[in-house]
């Protein structure tokens, strides 16, 4: 919590202005996190994600996804926040400097970030996600593209970016459109495997 308000009051008070609402969105996760209430899976994602925002430069969330990302109704702020980052990358982040070059200058800023921290942030999110479901293959199971896309991730790294590999195809929007679904995909594991809701395959 000490390092969160601590990021939080240099980004309100540092010259490049962070985007504070989404700050305070991220913020409130963490909290409930702290106090038990919230989504446990996300801790890590939700403190990584704050990082990246802190780093983002001038770039803001365009207005309708921040709305969206923020929705009440949603169980996870990071959830939200990282499937925009997925599906559209730096489409979703705006800025309101007047001087071309340096509206560009921002932009490409935030590309490099957004290049060296999703891979990462995926990695932290799939391990959020596998660690609430019955056995360690569920989601390569039950979602047919998935073990191709850990392959391709892997291997193809080198020579295409993080970003056309996991959209080749939409399979990120095609992932969190499974997602939604996710406890469906739970029981589905657990009737093939023959656990029961209590137990885990290890």
């Amino acid at each position: 919590m000490l390092t969160l308000l601590f990021f939080i009051f240099f980004g309100i008070s540092s010259s490049w202005a962070t985007d504070f609402r989404l700050t305070q969105c991220l913020g409130r996760e963490e909290k409930l996190i702290h106090l038990g209430m919230g989504q446990q899976q996300y801790a890590e994602l939700n403190r990584e994600l704050i990082s990246l925002v802190l780093q983002s430069g001038r770039m803001r969330l365009n207005e309708q996804v921040l709305n969206e990302i923020c929705a009440p109704h949603h169980e996870s702020v990071s959830y939200q926040f990282l499937k925009a980052l997925l599906i559209d990358g730096v489409e979703i982040f705006e800025n309101s400097l007047k001087d071309p070059k340096m509206r560009k200058l921002e932009r490409e800023k935030l590309q490099v970030l957004l290049r060296k921290k999703l891979p990462h942030l995926f990695n932290i999110f799939m391990v959020a996600i596998k660690s609430e479901s019955p056995y360690a293959r569920c989601l390569e199971d039950q979602i047919s593209f998935l073990s191709q896309l850990f392959l391709e991730l892997k291997h193809l790294k080198d020579h295409l970016s993080f970003m056309e590999i996991i959209n080749k195809d939409n399979r990120a929007k095609k992932l969190f459109q499974k997602l939604e679904k996710k406890e469906k995909i739970y029981q589905n594991c657990l009737n093939a495997s023959g656990l029961n809701a209590t137990e885990k395959k290890k």
